[in-house]
C-alpha cells in the first residue's frame, strides 16, 4: 500500500480463494451456528448452455493461471483450482465497475454480463453440491472398496461492522453464492478476524487449508473478506490394489531419474493415443461417475514436456473430454504414481500478468458496486490467496484442489505410464467443470508413503 495514501479515502479489499464445504460457521457476534449452504438453496435459472459456456471459459483461466504460476517456478509441482478461484473472483466482479470490471472479465474468461454470469456460478454450485446423491453406498468386503465421496463446496462473506454495503451487492452475493454477512472488526481486531476466517477456510478443507491468510495479510483498512472453498475426497470407481505398488522410476522435468512407489492396474478405462498429434490421456473415474481425473502427457522421445505444457489451452481440454466422452472403454494398463503437494501462493502478480491490473491499484480500482449509493469508500484489493492440496494412492483422492506411458504393442493392453512429468485435472463429467488442475513434474519431492 503507498504510505502517502490516505486510509480514510481508500479501503482495502481482502480477497482469498481456497480449497471444501459443509460443517458449522460459529458466529461469535450472536453466538448461533450457522449452517453452510454451499451455494444458492435452489438453482438459479440458467440455461445448460450457459454453464457449459462457463466451464469452458473457466477452463481456459485455470490453464493460463496454472501457466503462470509453473514460468515463476517451472522445476516444481503445482496445482490451482479454477473452480475456487474463479467462483471467489466473481463474487468480488459482482461489485466492480468500469475499467475494473472489464479487466476482471477477461482475465477470467467470464462469458457472460451480470446476472447471467451469477446464475452459471450458482447453478453450477448447487450442481456439484448433489453429486454425492448419485453415489450407490459401497458392497465391497475390503477396506480399500468403501465408497467414499464428498464434494462439497461452500462461500463466505465477512464484512466490517457498520460498513455501508451496496443492498444490491449483498443480495447477489446471497442468491447466487449462498454466503450471507457475517460480521468482522477488521478495525479493531485484524488478527482475529484473519484467524475467524482461518479457522473457516480450515473446517470446511477437513484441516488441509490450516492457513489461508498469512500473517499481517488482514490489516485495520481491511473492509471485507470474500472465501471460497472446495474439497473433494473420493474413491476410484475401480481402485488400484496396494499389493501390486512397487518402486519404479520416474524422470524429472529436470532429466533426472528417482525411485517413487508407482501403483499399477489393468482394467478398462477410456483413453485417448494420439501420436500425430503428439499426446496421450487416459480417465480414471471416481464412484459414482460424474467425477473423473483426466491425466495428459506426451509420446515419449517426441515432444517436451514444456513444448506440450505451453500448448495446452482451455480448447484442448475440453476437446480432450469430448474425446474420452465418446471413446469406449479397453483394457488399459495404468502405472501411476502415489503422490501429495500443496500449492500456497499469492495470486496478485499472476492476475495482473493475465490482465486483471487495476484491481490492484489503489489509485485505478473501481469497485464502487459494493458500496451503497452516496456513500464514498474507494475499494481495492490488497490480495488475492489460493492454496491447494491433493493426495493420489490407491484407493482414491483427496483434494481441498496424473500421466502418461507408451502401449502400442497389439499383444498386451495398451499402456499408460506416468513416469515422466504429466498434467492432470479433476474434471465433473456431466458439465465439464474443472475443479482442481496441476502439474506433476517430480513425483519424487511429492512422493506420498513409502508403503
Amino acid at each position: 500500500m503507498d504510505p502517502g495514501m490516505d486510509l480514510d479515502r481508500r479501503a482495502a479489499l481482502g480477497l482469498v480463494g481456497g480449497g471444501l464445504a459443509g460443517g458449522l460457521f460459529w458466529n461469535a457476534a450472536s453466538g448461533d451456528a450457522v449452517a453452510d449452504a454451499g451455494g444458492p438453496d435452489s438453482r438459479p435459472d440458467a440455461t445448460a448452455d450457459d454453464v457449459e459456456a462457463y466451464t469452458h471459459g473457466n477452463a481456459d483461466f485455470g490453464l493460463d493461471l496454472l501457466e503462470e504460476l509453473a514460468a515463476a517456478d517451472p522445476e516444481k509441482n503445482r496445482m490451482v483450482s479454477p473452480t475456487s478461484v474463479s467462483a471467489a473472483l466473481a463474487m468480488v466482479w459482482a461489485g466492480a465497475r468500469g475499467e475494473t470490471a472489464s479487466e476482471m472479465r477477461q482475465t477470467l474468461r467470464f462469458p457472460h454480463d451480470r446476472p447471467a454470469l451469477h446464475r452459471a456460478v450458482g447453478a453450477l454450485t448447487h450442481e456439484l453440491g448433489r453429486r454425492a446423491e448419485g453415489v450407490p453406498p459401497s458392497e465391497g468386503a475390503r477396506l480399500w472398496e468403501d465408497n467414499r465421496f464428498e464434494l462439497r463446496l461452500a462461500n463466505a462473506l465477512w464484512g466490517q461492522a457498520g460498513f455501508p454495503f451496496a443492498e444490491s451487492f449483498l443480495g447477489t452475493l446471497d442468491r447466487y453464492y449462498g454466503s450471507g454477512l457475517r460480521t468482522a472488526d477488521f478495525q479493531s481486531d485484524p488478527d482475529g478476524a484473519r484467524q475467524r476466517v482461518n479457522d473457516w477456510a480450515a473446517s470446511r478443507t477437513a484441516g488441509r487449508i490450516d492457513e489461508l491468510l498469512p500473517a499481517g495479510s488482514v490489516t485495520r483498512e481491511t473492509r471485507f473478506a470474500v472465501v471460497n472453498a472446495v474439497y473433494l475426497l473420493a474413491d476410484w470407481d475401480r481402485q488400484f490394489d496396494p499389493e501390486e505398488t512397487e518402486d519404479g522410476e520416474f524422470t524429472a522435468i529436470d532429466g533426472r531419474s528417482r525411485q517413487v512407489r508407482m501403483m499399477e492396474q489393468t482394467d478398462d478405462f477410456r483413453t485417448t493415443f494420439d501420436r500425430e498429434a503428439g499426446y496421450r490421456a487416459v480417465e480414471l473415474p471416481y464412484v459414482g461417475g460424474d467425477l473423473a481425473m483426466v491425466l495428459a502427457m506426451p509420446f515419449h522421445g517426441e515432444t517436451s514436456f514444456r513444448e506440450f505444457e505451453a500448448a495446452v489451452d482451455g480448447a484442448w481440454l475440453t476437446d480432450r473430454f469430448a474425446e474420452l466422452d465418446a471413446a469406449d472403454e479397453t483394457e488399459t494398463l495404468v502405472r501411476l504414481p502415489r503422490f501429495e503437494f500443496e500449492t500456497t501462493t499469492s495470486l496478485n502478480d499472476p492476475l495482473r500478468e493475465l490482465g486483471m491490473a487495476s484491481a490492484f491499484d489503489p489509485g485505478a480500482a473501481n469497485f464502487d458496486g459494493v458500496v451503497a449509493e452516496g456513500d464514498d469508500v474507494p475499494l481495492y484489493l490488497s490480495h488475492v490467496f489460493h492454496d491447494t492440496y491433493v493426495a493420489v494412492d490407491e484407493t482414491g483422492t483427496e483434494a481441498a484442489a496424473a500421466t502418461g506411458g507408451l502401449g502400442e504393442e497389439v499383444s498386451r493392453p495398451p499402456t499408460f505410464a506416468a513416469d515422466r512429468p504429466f498434467l492432470f485435472c479433476i474434471r465433473d463429467r456431466p458439465t465439464d467443470a474443472v475443479l482442481f488442475l496441476g502439474r506433476v513434474v517430480d513425483a519424487a519431492a511429492a512422493a506420498l508413503g513409502s508403503g
